[in-house]
């Protein structure tokens, strides 16, 4: 926020078609940088203490001419407290979803043999692939697809973990630090599926690894701690770390309650 407590920070983003798109900075608009396409750049940014004071400066900026409304509402200064709590509420309705799809795959798995067709996991990934056509820029999302894609059979460990590589690529400038944390230690323990399937050590493992722990040292030590032991320990099987890694990961988002991790 700047100087006056009714300024907001807002964000002019540009994609490769040079479309632009106008959102808040920070946690309000969290939202809208995740449906931006791929390879966006940050352009601009601006303080502004309304809507209509917003959309005059962004059309300042493009050159779009004079911004006019006939709504007396968007004059009006805005409510700082009454935006991150409709924002958090929203990604609140997200995480009850996930956390509902999630304790339903555990409560399945632990009455039955596991099925990689079983229809939570089926019902699972259509939620979440269609939420990735929405929130494109997800780290959260991204993470569950890759590992959802997994159980089911449908990506090998290295194709998720070429996805989230890929993932990374092309929303670099959108993500968080914590989202890059959250990513490359996700991508670690994928390359750990890798190097046991290979039987030998994988030099992305470490540099992914080492990338999470310095960027979120917090967060990424639950996954560091189990890469670690894949990489120290030659008895660990396949099985015995995917049971490990698939308790982690439905640890990690029945645990998370809107938070980050």
């Amino acid at each position: 926020m700047g100087q006056n407590t009714q300024e907001l920070k807002y964000e002019v983003w540009m994609d490769k078609e040079e479309c632009s798109t106008l959102c808040l900075a920070g946690e309000c608009g969290q939202e809208a940088r995740q449906s931006l396409e791929p390879y966006s750049q940050l352009i601009y940014s601006f303080y502004a203490n309304s809507h209509f004071d917003a959309m005059g400066k962004y059309y300042d900026f493009m050159g779009f001419g004079k911004y006019k409304t006939d709504f007396k509402e968007d004059k009006k200064p805005y409510d700082y407290e009454e935006l991150v709590k409709n924002a958090r509420k929203r990604e609140e309705k997200t995480q009850k979803i996930i956390r509902k799809y999630i304790k339903s795959y555990q409560k399945y798995i632990s009455k039955n043999e596991y099925n990689p067709n079983c229809f939570v996991l089926m019902e699972f990934k259509k939620y979440l692939k269609d939420s990735l056509d929405f929130k494109k820029g997800s780290a959260d999302l991204a993470c569950l697809y890759a590992s959802v894609q997994l159980d089911l059979g449908n990506f090998g460990e290295k194709k998720c973990a070429k996805y989230l590589e890929r993932f990374v690529k092309q929303y670099q400038n959108v993500l968080s630090k914590n989202d890059k944390a959250k990513l490359f230690a996700n991508i670690a323990c994928f390359y750990c599926f890798v190097s046991l399937n290979e039987k030998k050590k994988n030099k992305k493992l470490k540099y992914y690894l080492k990338c999470a722990k310095k960027l979120d040292p917090k967060y990424t030590k639950s996954y560091y701690d189990l890469s670690v032991d894949c990489l120290t320990n030659k008895h660990i099987s396949k099985k015995v770390f995917r049971k490990k890694f698939r308790k982690l990961w439905i640890k990690s988002n029945i645990n998370k309650q809107g938070k980050k991790w």
